[in-house]
Formats: C-alpha cells, sequence, structure tokens
C-alpha cells in the first residue's frame, strides 16, 4: 500500500530531520484520546504511522495498557504491521500522506485493525515539506467533507465526533487539523 520509490523518500525524511516531532516527545500531545480511553476501557491500542513510536509508548505507559504498538512502514522499527484487532486505532497526522492510489485500500485496513473506537486527526491543507521528488507532503489536500465521505464509505461504525482542532496562530490562519472519531 506504499509504492517503493515514496517509501524511500519518506524513510530518509525520517532518518535525517526531526519530522514527526510530536511521536519524538516524552509527553507528546494527545488531544482528548485519554478521555476515549477511559470511557471505552481501551486495554490494546494501535498508533498507524506511529512515526517514532513516542504517542502510543507515552499512552501505555500513562494509561496502563495491556498493549500498545505503532506501525508505520517508513520507520524501520515499525515496518511490520502488527497482527491483530486492538481496542483503538489513531492516526495523528498521517492519512493526508498516503498515496491516492491507496487510500481506500489503507482505509479499509484501519477499518479491520480496531473494534472500539478510533481517532483519526488528518492535516486538511499544504505541508511545508517538500518531498525531494517535488510533491508537496501532504498528497493529500482534501476538505472534512471529502474526508467523511471516505471514512464512511471504507470504516464501519459511526463518526461521534468531528471538529477542527484548536490550531497554533503563528503557524496558520485557520484551522488545518479535522478529528473524527469513529465508534464501532
Amino acid at each position: 500500500m506504499i509504492t517503493e520509490n515514496y517509501k524511500k523518500q519518506l524513510s530518509n525524511i525520517h532518518k535525517k530531520s526531526n519530522w514527526g516531532a510530536n511521536s519524538r516527545l516524552s509527553s507528546p500531545k494527545v488531544h482528548n484520546i485519554p478521555e476515549l480511553i477511559k470511557r471505552y476501557n481501551v486495554e490494546t491500542l494501535i498508533d498507524f504511522g506511529c512515526g517514532q513510536g513516542g504517542v502510543h509508548k507515552y499512552l501505555e505507559k500513562k494509561y496502563n495498557l495491556k498493549d500498545a504498538t505503532g506501525y508505520d512502514p517508513c520507520v524501520k522499527t515499525y515496518e511490520v504491521l502488527p497482527q491483530g484487532v486492538f481496542d483503538m486505532l489513531i492516526s495523528l497526522d498521517v492519512l493526508e500522506h498516503i498515496e491516492p492510489d491507496f487510500i481506500d485500500d489503507t482505509l479499509k485496513l484501519i477499518n479491520n485493525k480496531f473494534k472500539k473506537i478510533s481517532f483519526l486527526n488528518i492535516h486538511t491543507s499544504k505541508a511545508k515539506l517538500i518531498l525531494p521528488d517535488g510533491r508537496n507532503a501532504h498528497l493529500i489536500q482534501e476538505q472534512p467533507e471529502w474526508w467523511k465521505e471516505k471514512i464512511s464509505q471504507f470504516i464501519e461504525g459511526n463518526i461521534i465526533e468531528e471538529r477542527w482542532l484548536p490550531f497554533n496562530k503563528n503557524k496558520h490562519k485557520n484551522p488545518v487539523n479535522y478529528l473524527f472519531v469513529i465508534e464501532k
């Protein structure tokens, strides 16, 4: 679900930069994920597109999860998709990086990896990063309506929350990250 050329570009960026900074923090930004962990009695979690893995490691320790793991095909440590189905799937600033030809299959895969709740944070505009091949790092720059249609088409369950996330006014004029919480 990722071309070799694109995987190579992203792998090199992960190795040579601070890209995915939230996944490198000892106390990452986790929005309202802790509330969902408690409300849905989450014991197992997968971070889909986990970067360096800081978010799922933090959540596992802080909320005493039985199993929290990550998947990121462009980071050696996490390049193998974990087996099984998890109580919760989180994906923070990842789906906009998926190659457009693979977004439908990626959403189908996400659907099959969680059984209670999913937290999808999607950036809706251009990234500052330009890939070595000249494309913007956000290969999919679509607004919430487009994402909602795709999610509804390929992920079973109900969207129980959707909203713009707070934003840094020094970096953006308007909100750019949109949240979808899907309950099965």
